[in-house]
């Protein structure tokens, strides 16, 4: 999976801190997210990336799974709510 690409609001507004997301898919139709908000995004998609690729090591491996791996994506997926 790609990072992501952000882009400020349109609206022009100085005081605008929003930013859309340009690769997030075409479900997206909200009007943009706060840095706290894209931060939070970034992280939930970088803790189910993390994983994802600590399964997909796993299965290359014979199915053994690197718990270290999967602590990772676990400490990831804590900072999220931070």
């Amino acid at each position: 999976m790609t990072e992501f690409q952000w882009t400020p609001c349109s609206c022009h507004h100085a005081h605008c801190k929003l930013e859309t997301p340009d690769n997030l898919g075409s479900f997206y139709q909200g009007c943009g997210f706060l840095p706290a908000e894209r931060e939070r995004i970034e992280a939930a998609f970088r803790s189910a990336r993390l994983l994802r690729e600590a399964y997909a090591t796993g299965e290359a491996n014979g199915g053994s799974i690197e718990w270290d791996q999967v602590d990772l994506a676990h400490e990831a997926a804590l900072r999220v709510g931070t």
